[in-house]
């Protein structure tokens, strides 16, 4: 079996999505960031769950930086910050979706639309 990957750094938000087997409702996909016993992650914005964080340099390209970054599941997340002790999930708007190219799946957005939720690393919420 071969598995063709080919275009994949040209998908746009709802390819990307589809292509990581990324949960879409009403236009709002589920991704998931990993973070630490605080919440936050090295970049000091709070993930804590019920809040809907936002930044002020987003930047609309599929570069990294410019943006909250997110991955497709917990543990794309884990690959960006090893030492992570918690994960949340998070609702992102596709329309403002950004996939960011190279690396482990990961993308990009101005806010979280739909409060972020504490997961397992299997995206289980935790009771």
């Amino acid at each position: 079996m071969v598995l063709d990957h080919t275009g994949v750094e040209k998908f746009s938000a709802d390819e990307w999505c589809e292509y990581h087997g990324v949960k879409v409702s009403r236009g709002v996909a589920t991704l998931y960031k990993a973070v630490n016993d605080e919440w936050t992650t090295s970049r000091g914005v709070d993930y804590s769950p019920g809040s809907k964080p936002a930044c002020n340099d987003f930047s609309d390209t599929d570069a990294c930086g410019g943006g909250l970054h997110f991955g497709p599941t917990p543990a794309h997340a884990l690959s960006y910050f090893p030492e992570a002790t918690k994960f949340v999930a998070v609702g992102v708007r596709v329309s403002e979706l950004r996939p960011i190219n190279g690396g482990p799946a990961k993308a990009k957005a101005p806010r979280v639309v739909s409060a972020c939720v504490e997961v397992d690393i299997h995206g289980k919420e935790v009771t």
